[in-house]
């Protein structure tokens, strides 16, 4: 028998070589690996740097209504938001201003609503109750809703608000009307046209609301007077925008010195709008000129959206016109149809007792 003599230090040696290329082979790959990864990785990011900006190009040359505007008072305070300025734009108004026009001021008689106050250590939340008080002792219905209270999801208004029509010198409509965006947000003080039974579960509504305050201090009004303005514009497009009961003003005022009455003003067209800031020469003459405004109930062409074709409105409006009412003359039936809401909306406020 033959027995074959093995050298175990040649195997030995043998197998490190091959332990050691095994290894090296696996270093290269997963040097390769971390190598492709990086790659990949590098070239994912790009690729996301890429779509993102892709995505905001795309979103600032898509019209409003597919990219969106959401406007709240807050929001607008700043004359660095340039979407409060293209916001107007689009509902063809000019920035307002405050008027030159002489204070606001009417004869004060011995019921004249009367509310002496001063800042010295007081914050604005500290001037809501006493004014709410003040106010119901004058017979207005005025409700704190500063913070929320007594609204749905705290907000009073949260509305979305269309493009003003506007029509060629043949009353032709020269441009479609498009969805500009939504305005959300509340006030600090609401007066009403009825009593507001305030218990923890009730809500109150947008056309319960005949004006609005919002309450500055001396020092925030005087020393942020345009921001302040804005702030007060928004709130009264929330309002107004296709307010089918009334047109509520808002008082911006210090509750000292300074009271500005900003309402919705329609032009020589019902069609074409713009808002005024009036000041005045005290509270009285403010709640009398804000209650004179609101109730002219001008605001139903307001930001309101396109009449739906099936419409009983354009129906109305279609038997009325006659002959007319083609695609050609869409504007027209839609302006009767406007008319038609309108006058219909008058004669409910009789009904209800609600004409003021």
């Amino acid at each position: 028998m033959n027995y074959f003599k093995i050298d175990s230090s040649a195997v030995s040696e043998s197998l490190a070589v091959e332990i050691r290329n095994l290894r090296l082979s696996n270093e290269t790959t997963a040097l390769s690996i971390m190598k492709s990864n990086e790659t990949f990785a590098a070239k994912f990011d790009a690729r996301l740097s890429n779509l993102a900006l892709e995505t905001s190009l795309i979103k600032n040359r898509l019209p409003d209504v597919i990219a969106g505007i959401e406007l709240t008072p807050s929001s607008v305070t700043s004359t660095k938001n340039s979407r409060y300025t293209d916001f107007l734009e689009g509902l063809n108004i000019k920035p307002p201003k405050i008027s030159n026009n002489a204070l606001y001021d009417v004869e004060l008689n011995e019921n004249y609503i009367r509310f002496d106050w001063n800042w010295r250590g007081k914050e604005e939340h500290d001037s809501y109750g006493p004014l709410c008080q003040t106010l119901s002792s004058y017979g207005l219905h005025a409700v704190n809703v500063a913070d929320g209270q007594y609204l749905f999801d705290k907000l009073l208004f949260t509305q979305h608000v269309w493009s003003i029509r506007k029509f060629d010198a043949n009353g032709k409509l020269i441009q479609p009307v498009i969805h500009k965006g939504r305005v959300s947000g509340r006030v600090d003080i609401v007066v009403l046209y009825d009593p507001f039974d305030m218990e923890p579960d009730s809500k109150l509504l947008r056309n319960m609301v005949r004006f609005a305050f919002e309450i500055k201090t001396d020092k925030d009004l005087s020393e942020k007077r345009e921001g302040c303005v804005r702030e007060a514009v928004i709130q009264v497009i929330g309002l107004c925008a296709d307010n089918q009961n009334n047109s509520p003003c808002v008082i911006l005022t210090d509750l000292t010195a300074q009271f500005y009455v900003v309402y919705l003003h329609k032009i020589d067209n019902p069609l074409n709008f713009d808002i005024q800031v009036q000041p005045c020469s005290n509270l009285h003459s403010a709640i009398t000129l804000a209650s004179d405004k609101s109730k002219e109930c001008i605001s139903f062409n307001f930001g309101r959206p396109p009449t739906p074709p099936s419409s009983y409105f354009r129906e109305e409006a279609e038997a009325e016109v006659g002959d007319s009412a083609s695609n050609d003359n869409l504007d027209l039936l839609d302006e009767k149809a406007a008319e038609t809401v309108f006058v219909q909306r008058e004669e409910e406020n009789w009904d209800n007792g609600r004409k003021r």
